[in-house]
């Protein structure tokens, strides 16, 4: 998909294999429940965008705006977010592990935790 208008788009319980989402507008969209294998989104806009439940392998983002997008009951380990502008993101505590940030990332991540920095 290259340049698509593709938001609010329901693509729950879907299984997408070797697909890449090139300078998409994906805002509102929904991959709840999907099975994704071998998926890149690049230069996507991503907010508000649902990933719960998702299972995969091979899910990369790259250079990508994922405000507010919400990630529940999914693994995030080695997914790299680190060139991604993401804000807000809405998660379970233990998918976070593993997941790959920057610092300015960190720190609003450690919002989530509790942490207090001084």
């Amino acid at each position: 998909f290259k340049e698509c208008n593709l938001i609010g788009v329901d693509f729950n319980t879907s299984f997408l294999e070797s697909v890449v989402f090139d300078n998409c507008n994906l805002t509102y969209s929904n991959f709840t429940g999907c099975n994704l294998k071998e998926v890149k989104f690049i230069n996507s806009k991503l907010d508000s965008a649902s990933f719960n439940e998702v299972k995969w392998k091979k899910l990369e983002f790259d250079d990508c705006v994922m405000d507010s997008s919400e990630f529940f009951h999914t693994k995030l380990k080695d997914i790299d977010v680190s060139n991604c502008k993401v804000k807000d993101l809405r998660c379970t505590l233990d998918g976070l592990r593993g997941l790959v940030v920057n610092y300015e990332q960190a720190l609003e991540l450690s919002l989530l935790l509790g942490i207090k920095i001084k």
